[in-house]
């Protein structure tokens, strides 16, 4: 919280190019010396971590504005103006910005209530099934699993992806609920799509918290002794035809 709030209460304004309250791309300011590298390190800095507010609709006008006054000195940054700012972005993140997430998250289960092609099982989690597997091959809870696997936001912001790349193991107990449910409803070679409530993703902590995650999903591989020794027979019984 306080790195956030130094963030906000340090540089980023005033090195931002505004026009009418919305952010310009195309005026940029070249660096010049080791001043110019240190403000812009500081801007990057700050914009990251006002990132992570989620839900926040900035006036970037507003915002400018009360830098610059701040900063200059027209106004001073006093004790109690910093314990404001503390409490108002505080009561923001904890408070606004969740109640705010559960309302999109509503809209968008609603959408998903209208549409035929999507499943729903009693937890709430929501799925659609492009390709089944190899339904003799279906994975455990106390399974470990191999997965290619998209997730991105229900705003459409991709936040991980390695399809185009080796896949990665994990142990199924130890992912999210959403997963635990929904993974095991496919086999070997499946592929299908999860749309996670929040409840079922990763409820009220870390990064993701209060938001519905959609995950497209391949089970490329079950890891368990069973599935091996199946395997394994079946290589025999057709070498010794």
């Amino acid at each position: 919280m306080k790195k956030i709030l130094f963030s906000i209460v340090a540089l980023v304004a005033i090195f931002v190019s505004c026009e009418d309250g919305k952010f310009s791309r195309n005026k940029r300011i070249v660096s010049t010396n080791v001043d110019d590298s240190v403000t812009i390190a500081l801007a990057k800095l700050a914009a990251h971590d006002m990132l992570k507010i989620k839900e926040l609709n900035l006036n970037v006008e507003l915002f400018n504005q009360t830098f610059k006054d701040f900063y200059s000195g027209d106004e001073q940054v006093t004790n109690s103006v910093l314990q404001d700012a503390y409490t108002n972005v505080q009561n923001f993140i904890l408070n606004v910005a969740p109640k705010r997430l559960i309302v999109k998250q509503n809209v968008f289960i609603e959408k998903l209530k209208a549409d035929d092609s999507i499943l729903k099982t009693d937890n709430g989690l929501f799925y659609s099934i492009s390709d089944a597997g190899r339904k003799v091959d279906l994975p455990k809870i106390t399974d470990s699993i191999k997965v290619k696997y998209r997730g991105e936001t229900i705003d459409g912001v991709e936040f991980f992806n390695n399809f185009t790349s080796k896949p990665i193991s994990i142990s199924l107990d130890k992912s999210i609920k959403g997963w635990q449910e929904g993974i095991p409803l496919i086999g070997e070679g499946g592929q299908m799509t999860l749309y996670v409530p929040s409840e079922l993703a990763y409820e009220t902590t870390g990064e993701f918290a209060n938001q519905m995650l959609i995950f497209e999903i391949n089970l490329v591989e079950i890891i368990n002794d069973n599935v091996k020794s199946k395997k394994s027979k079946s290589k025999n019984s057709f070498r010794k035809k």
